[in-house]
């Protein structure tokens, strides 16, 4: 602890919480505060520096339990930035498996007091990629708190978008909002891949480390040629497979969709199948989302023929995506 010039505390090697639901290390955090603020009873902190962390949160467990409001109190005490450097987060999965890891975390938040309002910028990589997350709240409201955040993928394009309330209720943290993503997907199209411009909405309501998905709407193609898919699921990071999500449309024009309007697209019923077929099976990256995907169409139009009432079970676990289920009529009563 240093008093002169500027208050400082220096803290190293830091160990955090066992047992708990956020456990790890720091390895150096240092703090400096104003001096006319302290005269006036106020704590003004002007910079907070986290450094080496190495954390690990689990919130399938209940330990969520341990987490509490900030005291009323606190709201005498701000901060105008506080910097995050060269640290690890890890999000733990159930049944032991492998955690979700996010190196390089970088960044800095910024809030007139502890009870906010608060907003940063964060850099992170994720799964061989690196994403970028801005967000900006309002103040802790009993035990709400409004959030808007913004989550990137540099490599693909893809955005994550969440407007809605955090709560903190009989121990455990959830809220409800809209959640909506859009990006780019890799589709096979003719003898090669093509790009398919994809949106996504859900109502999102949720209670410790269970969600509900509801009115999900998927949207592939652009406004003149696009297929609209409706439906609903759940996350529950409680079971083996958290995710579980179905997902149905009447029709899909793939012709249109993957060749265009003007462009002849030489995709036919058993290249489509070959190319869903090569796209399974073992995966060098980790999946952010584990669980089941049940997709039905009423039919699909492919290379001129139609293939009738196709389903598909998709199925993703830790390093691999599965065929559960494959159905359907396809052309010649096959």
């Amino acid at each position: 602890v240093e008093l002169l010039p500027t208050p400082t505390l220096k803290l190293s090697h830091i160990s955090l919480g066992e047992g708990g639901n956020i456990q790890g290390s720091i390895g150096r955090f240092r703090l400096r505060m104003a001096v006319p603020p302290l005269l006036r009873g106020e704590i003004r902190i002007t910079q907070a520096l986290l450094q080496g962390a190495d954390l690990t949160i689990n919130l399938a467990t209940g330990a969520s339990k341990s987490l509490s409001p900030v005291p009323g109190g606190w709201t005498s005490v701000g901060f105008d930035k506080v910097l995050i450097q060269d640290s690890r987060l890890s999000l733990a999965r159930p049944n032991g498996e492998e955690p979700l890891r996010a190196e390089r975390v970088d960044g800095q938040v910024e809030a007139t007091s502890l009870v906010g309002p608060f907003r940063g910028s964060i850099g992170f990589d994720l799964q061989g990629g690196r994403r970028s997350l801005r967000f900006s709240t309002g103040r802790v409201e009993g035990n709400a708190l409004r959030l808007k955040a913004l989550l990137e993928h540099e490599l693909v394009s893809a955005r994550t978008e969440y407007d809605g309330v955090l709560r903190y209720e009989n121990g455990a943290l959830g809220g409800e909002g809209v959640l909506a993503a859009s990006g780019n997907a890799t589709v096979p199209a003719g003898d090669g891949t093509g790009q398919v411009i994809w949106r996504l909405a859900a109502k999102v309501k949720g209670n410790g480390p269970a969600a509900s998905l509801d009115a999900i709407e998927l949207v592939l193609g652009n406004t003149e040629r696009q297929t609209i898919f409706t439906g609903n699921g759940d996350i529950d990071l409680s079971r083996p497979s958290p995710a579980k999500v179905i997902l149905s449309t009447r029709q899909i024009d793939l012709d249109r969709l993957l060749g265009g309007e003007d462009s002849k697209l030489t995709q036919s019923p058993e290249r489509l199948l070959r190319a869903m077929v090569s796209s399974v099976g073992p995966s060098e990256q980790r999946l952010a989302i584990l669980g089941d995907l049940d997709v039905t169409v009423g039919s699909v139009l492919v290379g001129g023929d139609v293939i009738i009432g196709p389903r598909l079970v998709l199925h993703a676990e830790a390093g691999r995506i599965g065929l559960r289920h494959v159905s359907g009529e396809l052309p010649g009563r096959t």
